[in-house]
């Protein structure tokens, strides 16, 4: 873990939650509809892709299968999940919106639970229970809260945790992450010109209202980027603690630019939802980590060191001589059958 990468998930996490209040304020007062400015934004997106793919000399070739898939993955999880939260925005505040959407990673957890069999852990539970009290108090707190908008905002969630799981199963997330999104913003602008053409309205041609949207697109370009360095360095268990920026900041900066009002109910189901993310993040972590219980017994410690850091013969005659001899042989053959299983997955 670096310092530099704290700094970068930090910085991205609050360019995210910037984000929100900045597409609100373009449809407040530029008169733009939300389908518009899903339109303009992703196409300036895919063009600041298209331009560091070009400087890079990176290769967009993926194959067609990759590329539909990419395209599927992007018009669903990237471009039905944005154009949720934009319209989500008319109908509650910003702010309450972003929370409602961090609902994803509880999403995550049931989903991957029910279709992959991954353990679920206390945390885990007790995190849906958080989530579902959040959700119930934000909903019923929030001044100028609809039933509309937390519909619109949970469904957006749900859309992020499928890109979110189908990046993480397909395979799609071993690309290179720069030429991936010219694929997914691809699909987000599929689903915003269909926005544009059911929801109606014409592309705004105006300069000023061109201009915020490229400087709003800027902001998911650099937050991306970020993002990614910043994953690079400190991993995805930090990663997600520090994400926590991101609703913290978007709530912060609704109520300061529209003045929302944030009751006492509002602030308990915030601060349950992000409670109820800290215990995803801790029971995702929990399921990476060896279980003590399947190692030796006198040689436990050693033992486990044994199963993390891999199922070699070298690692276990090192677990052998610093164990007791009561419980170092039963430790290095359990550790040796563990470490040879979690090596093949």
């Amino acid at each position: 873990m670096t310092l530099l990468g704290v700094l970068f998930v930090a910085l991205s996490s609050m360019l995210y939650g910037v984000q929100p209040t900045v597409r609100q304020l373009i449809v407040t007062q530029d008169g733009a509809t939300p389908a518009q400015v899903q339109l303009i934004s992703s196409a300036f997106t895919l063009l600041y892709m298209l331009l560091y793919c070009a400087a890079r000399r990176r290769s967009l070739r993926v194959g067609l299968r990759p590329a539909l898939l990419l395209v599927f993955i992007g018009a669903v999880g990237s471009g039905l999940c944005s154009l949720l939260l934009v319209l989500s925005y008319q109908y509650m505040p910003v702010g309450m919106s972003t929370v409602i959407h961090f609902l994803y990673p509880t999403i995550v957890c049931l989903a991957s639970a029910v279709l992959y069999r991954t353990r679920l852990r206390a945390a885990h539970v007790l995190g849906v229970a958080l989530s579902l009290a959040g959700l119930t108090l934000v909903g019923w707190g929030a001044a100028g809260t609809t039933f509309t908008g937390v519909v619109l905002s949970a469904l957006s969630g749900v859309t992020f945790a499928f890109y979110v799981l189908a990046m993480e199963r397909s395979g799609a997330g071993r690309l290179d992450p720069f030429v991936r999104m010219v694929y997914v913003a691809g699909g987000w602008i599929a689903v915003s010109l269909a926005g544009v053409a059911v929801l109606g309205g014409s592309i705004p041609l105006e300069a000023g209202t061109v201009a915020a949207l490229g400087a709003d697109a800027m902001i998911t370009a650099g937050a991306a980027l970020l993002l990614l360095l910043g994953l690079s360095r400190i991993g995805s268990t930090m990663t997600a603690f520090l994400s926590l920026l991101e609703p913290v900041t978007s709530v912060t900066l609704s109520a300061v630019v529209f003045r929302d009002d944030v009751t006492p109910a509002t602030l308990a189901g915030c601060a349950a939802i992000l409670a109820a993310i800290v215990c995803a993040s801790l029971g995702d972590r929990q399921n990476r980590l060896p279980q003590p219980e399947k190692c030796g017994a006198a040689g436990t410690a050693d033992g486990c060191a044994s199963l993390a850091g891999g199922t070699g013969k070298e690692e276990s005659r090192a677990a052998q001589e610093k164990s007791g001899a009561a419980g170092a042989q039963d430790g290095m053959a359990r550790a040796q059958e563990e470490g040879g299983a979690a090596a093949g997955r």
